[in-house]
């Protein structure tokens, strides 16, 4: 695989030179986050209520509070929550697994 590093997404262009496999897996990746993050960002980051956040991530992911707080120290790293850190990591992960089963299923 290319080196993701080089892959340059914009809004109105997207990577055409990865063909195949590759390609459907970066594509259905990328639509399923930007789907994902619309839908949740809204609410997640408005107020940035720390009981909101958790509330989503509990209801979109199954996760426990004692799971959210899991990720403080490497949340801390990049001055973020641990709700943002969890929030970013999930919805990246939930992506990468529809653009997985998009090329495998």
């Amino acid at each position: 695989m290319e080196d993701t590093r080089k892959i340059q997404i914009a809004e109105n262009k997207f990577p055409m030179l990865i063909m195949g496999d590759e390609n459907r897996f970066l594509k259905t990746t990328y639509f399923q986050y930007i789907q994902y993050c619309e839908s949740l960002s809204a609410s997640f980051f408005k107020g940035r209520s720390t009981e909101v956040q958790n509330n989503i991530l509990k209801a979109n992911f199954g996760l426990t509070n004692e799971d959210i707080l899991s990720w403080e120290n490497r949340a801390s790293r990049y001055q973020m929550t641990p709700q943002s850190f969890s929030f970013f990591l999930h919805v990246a992960m939930y992506s990468a697994s529809h653009g997985f089963n998009a090329v495998y299923d």
